[in-house]
C-alpha cells in the first residue's frame, strides 16, 4: 500500500467543543493524499468517542487512545506510527483552510513554512491577525543563521503547526518533541529539526487558522523550568551556527531565541516570574559571548532585554 504524502498529526485533550470543526477542516482538503493520526491523551470528555467515530467512517483516520502525557507526549504517539513522506501538526482547538495542505504539495523542501491567521476569541489581540511570510524565500543549510534571524519573532516559525517536516529526517534520526520540557518545547523541536535540514521553503500562505483562547491562564515559571528551556534552545541554536558559514551572527541568533520562547507567551498569558534570578539568568546569557565591560553597559543591556521580552520586534 503506497504510503500518503503527507501525515497529519492532531493531539487531543478535552477538546469535544472544537475538534469536530477541526477534523472536518482537515477532511474536506481538495488535497486527499494524507493520513489523519488523532491521539487522544487521556481525554476526560467525550473526545475519545468522537474520534473513534471519524476513524470508523473515513479509512484515512486513525487513531490512537493513550493515558495522559501532555501535548509532547501526543505528539510523539502520532510521529512513531506515520507514514507520510511529511508530517504536518495541527491543534485540537484550531482549524484550516480547504486548500491549506495543497500548498505545501507545490514545493521540494525538508522543511516548508507558510503563515497563519490568529484568532482572538475575545478580542485579546484585536480580533484576527495576520502572520505570513512577506516573500517566498529558500534557505539552505549555510545562511539558517539569517533564517532565524528574519523569521525567528513570528508565531509561523516558533510553532509546530504551518509548516510540513520531511519524515525521513525524523525517523532517521529519531527526532522527537522533548517531553521533560514544559516551555519552548516546540520552538526546540523545529531548531532540532533546522539542524539535520538541508533547506527551507517559506510560502505566503495563510491557511492555518490559530485561535487565540480567551484567557491562557496564570503560570508560575521556576528558574529550573526556565533554564532547561533555555540551555536546550541555545544548545541548538550552536548546533545552526557551526552548521553556517555566518558564524559571527550567533550573538544575534542569541537574541531571538529569547525573543522566541518568552515575548509572545509572557505577552498573551501574564506571566508571573517565580523568582527575579531568572530576569538575570536572561541577562547573563544573553550577552554571554560578549561581558559588559562596565556598569553602565550592563544596564543598556538589561534595558534591552527588557525591550525584547515586552515590546515588539519590528518586521524586516
Amino acid at each position: 500500500m503506497k504510503s500518503p504524502t503527507i501525515s497529519v498529526i492532531v493531539p487531543v485533550y478535552n477538546a469535544e467543543k472544537t475538534l469536530r470543526r477541526c477534523v472536518d477542516s482537515i477532511l474536506a482538503q481538495t488535497f486527499e493524499d494524507f493520513e489523519l493520526i488523532l491521539i487522544n491523551d487521556g481525554s476526560k470528555d467525550q473526545s475519545g468517542d468522537i474520534c473513534d467515530e471519524y476513524a470508523a467512517k473515513d479509512s484515512r483516520v486513525k487513531t490512537i487512545h493513550k493515558t495522559n502525557g501532555g501535548v509532547s507526549s501526543a505528539r510523539n504517539a502520532g510521529l512513531r506510527i506515520a507514514q507520510g513522506e511529511y508530517i504536518a501538526f495541527i491543534d485540537s482547538d484550531d482549524y484550516i483552510d480547504n486548500d491549506y495542505l495543497l500548498g505545501f504539495k507545490h514545493y521540494d523542501a525538508d522543511l516548508i513554512i507558510s503563515g497563519a491567521k490568529l484568532i482572538s476569541i475575545n478580542n485579546n489581540w484585536g480580533g484576527t491577525e495576520i502572520q505570513t511570510p512577506q516573500e517566498y524565500e529558500e534557505y539552505h543549510s549555510d545562511s539558517f543563521g539569517e533564517l532565524i534571524s528574519r523569521h525567528g519573532h513570528n508565531m509561523y516559525f516558533r510553532t509546530p503547526w504551518s509548516k510540513t517536516y520531511r519524515n525521513a529526517i525524523i525517523r532517521q534520526h529519531s527526532l522527537y518533541f522533548d517531553e521533560k520540557a514544559t516551555l519552548g518545547e516546540d520552538t526546540l523541536f523545529t531548531l532540532n529539526f533546522l539542524s539535520l535540514a538541508h533547506n527551507v521553503y517559506f510560502f505566503k500562505g495563510q491557511g492555518y487558522n490559530y485561535t487565540v483562547p480567551a484567557s491562557l491562564g496564570k503560570h508560575i515559571l521556576d528558574s529550573s523550568k526556565f533554564k532547561y528551556c533555555t540551555n536546550n534552545i541555545l544548545e541548538a541554536l550552536h548546533k545552526l551556527s557551526s552548521n553556517a558559514q555566518d558564524t559571527d551572527r550567533l550573538e544575534e541568533l542569541l537574541k531571538t531565541v529569547y525573543y522566541i520562547a518568552f515575548y509572545n507567551f509572557l505577552k498573551s498569558s501574564g506571566f508571573f516570574l517565580k523568582t527575579k534570578n531568572i530576569f538575570f539568568f536572561i541577562t547573563k546569557r544573553l550577552w554571554l559571548l560578549s561581558p559588559a565591560k562596565n556598569k553602565k553597559e550592563e544596564a543598556k543591556r538589561t534595558i534591552e532585554v527588557i525591550k525584547l521580552l515586552f515590546m515588539p520586534k519590528p518586521q524586516m
